[in-house]
């Protein structure tokens, strides 16, 4: 995915985060066709940066293009967060979502790369 914008910068950006993401997928996680892949980020984010959104695309983009039958991910924004923080009532701390639990999710008989 190389961009339109004939900016060589963008462009060299472009070329350096699909690298990232093929090796991410085929070197880090080893992913092998067939495995599903779960990509989070730091726990107390909430999950993966909106910031890291176009790095991420590229190694959902890879995980498909290597046999990945489904690639999911679990966003975080930080300054969403940082306003349940500064504002939510303390005693609402203890609430938080239950992941979903859908058709798509790792089964026993699944394999799912985290």
């Amino acid at each position: 995915m190389i961009s339109d914008s004939g900016d060589p910068v963008t462009a060299d950006l472009e070329r350096t985060l699909q690298i990232y993401a093929e090796l991410t997928v085929k070197v880090g996680l080893n992913l092998q066709a067939g495995q599903r892949l779960l990509v989070i980020g730091p726990l107390a984010s909430g999950g993966a940066s909106l910031e890291a959104a176009p790095l991420v695309r590229r190694i959902a983009a890879s995980a498909y293009r290597a046999g990945a039958p489904f690639v999911e991910v679990l966003w975080g924004d930080e300054p969403l967060l940082l306003a349940r923080f500064q504002n939510a009532p303390r005693d609402s701390f203890s609430q938080f979502s239950r992941p979903r639990r859908s058709s798509r999710s790792p089964t026993r008989t699944g394999s799912t790369a985290w």
